[in-house]
């Protein structure tokens, strides 16, 4: 399917190749074409399987990101640092003020210091828990933006909806003209492999 012109989508096989190639001479609104369309993309990316398999996506991405993280090992040894000074300043209080363990205490507490200071001169990580609560929210948003990003930017909205939905089919059938709906790449990898081509009236 094809655009034929500002206002109609066609076969693009008749209408590049000719009939000897497909006959069919069918036209759609491009309007309520997009709009259906964007329909189905809205529902299908916003089931709760489709939810479930972006949180999962995203979480594998950013454990990826925490393994190779130079500040993991620095906030480890920073929270060792930590127990050990409580334990320590519960050990001089029970001593009465030892010696030895005040200047234990006092070698920790510098450590602690330096780790601090280590930490501070690394760049800024976002964090799993700064992520995942907001998310949805922003995927949502976006979906949301698509009937105004086709207004806005159509050859490159189009672009992003064909990736998204696959080959688009019509067929003449009675009552009206319908579409059917492979699985694109975006939904395929949202929604799952299980994922079924849609049908739907135009």
């Amino acid at each position: 399917m094809v655009a034929r012109d500002h206002y109609r989508y066609a076969c693009s096989h008749h209408l590049y190749r000719g009939p000897a190639v497909c006959d069919s001479s069918l036209a759609v609104p491009r309007k309520d074409t997009d709009q259906t369309l964007l329909g189905i993309i809205r529902e299908q990316l916003l089931s709760p399987d489709a939810i479930k398999a972006l949180q999962t996506e995203v979480r594998a991405v950013v454990r990826e990101m925490n393994a190779t993280d130079p500040s993991l090992p620095l906030r480890e040894r920073l929270e060792g640092l930590d127990q050990e000074i409580a334990r320590l300043v519960d050990a001089v209080a029970a001593s009465g003020g030892s010696q030895a363990l005040l200047a234990r205490l006092q070698t920790a507490e510098a450590e602690r210091d330096q780790v601090r200071r280590e930490l501070d001169q690394l760049p800024d990580q976002e964090r799993l828990p700064d992520i995942i609560p907001g998310l949805i929210d922003r995927y949502r948003e976006a979906l949301d933006l698509l009937p105004e990003e086709m207004k806005d930017a159509p050859p490159e909205a189009r672009q992003a909806v064909a990736d998204m939905l696959g080959e688009v089919r019509i067929v003449a059938d009675g009552d009206g003209f319908y579409a059917e709906v492979e699985t694109g790449s975006l939904i395929r990898l949202v929604a799952g492999a299980g994922f079924e081509p849609a049908t739907f009236g135009l």
